[in-house]
C-alpha cells in the first residue's frame, strides 16, 4: 500500500513512525474483481460478457461452435466442435478409470475456459475441471466420445 510518512513527533518515534492515508481509486467488475485502471477493469468485464453469452447457448442446448461465435470468437472454429453439446459424453482418459466416455461440457467462465465434468469410475468420485478448447478438441475426437448429432 502506497503511503506518506507523518513527521510530526508526537505522532511516534522514528522506530514508529506515523501515516496518513491516502485515496485510492479502483474499479469493480461484476465478478467483484478489482483494477487500478479502467481499461484493466474494461477488459476484464468484456471477457465476463463474452463467457455469459457463451454460457447461455450452452446451456441452452447449443453446440461449442455455437458458443464460440455468440462469444464473438474471431479464430477458426473447428467442425467437431459443430457436434459437442452439454449432452456430448467425453473420452477423458487420464481423468477416469473406466473405459467409457463420460464426461460433459458443463459452463464457460470468463477468459472462455470451459469447465468439463463427470462421474465414470474416478478414484475420487465425481470430478471435474477447466480444459481449454483445444483440449476439448483432442478429447471430442477420441473414437470413444459421443457427441451430439
Amino acid at each position: 500500500m502506497e503511503h506518506t510518512e507523518k513527521t510530526d513527533k508526537s505522532c511516534g518515534s522514528a522506530a514508529m513512525p506515523c501515516y496518513t492515508p491516502i485515496t485510492v481509486t479502483c474499479f469493480k467488475t461484476s465478478d467483484g474483481s478489482k483494477f487500478e485502471s479502467i481499461a484493466s477493469a474494461n477488459y476484464h468485464q468484456m471477457e465476463i460478457e463474452k463467457a455469459d453469452r457463451a454460457d447461455k447457448v450452452l446451456k441452452n442446448g447449443g453446440s461449442i461452435a455455437d458458443s464460440l461465435r455468440a462469444a464473438g470468437s474471431k479464430v477458426e472454429i473447428d467442425p467437431i466442435l459443430e457436434k459437442v453439446t452439454k449432452l456430448s459424453k467425453l473420452s477423458i482418459k487420464h481423468w477416469q478409470c473406466k473405459d467409457e466416455p463420460g464426461y460433459s461440457p458443463m459452463w464457460f467462465e470468463q477468459g472462455m475456459r470451459l469447465m468439463v465434468g463427470g462421474n465414470v469410475g474416478s478414484w475420487s468420485g465425481p470430478y471435474r475441471n477447466y480444459v481449454s478448447i483445444d483440449d476439448l478438441i483432442r478429447y471430442a475426437k477420441d473414437p470413444k466420445s459421443k457427441l451430439s448429432v
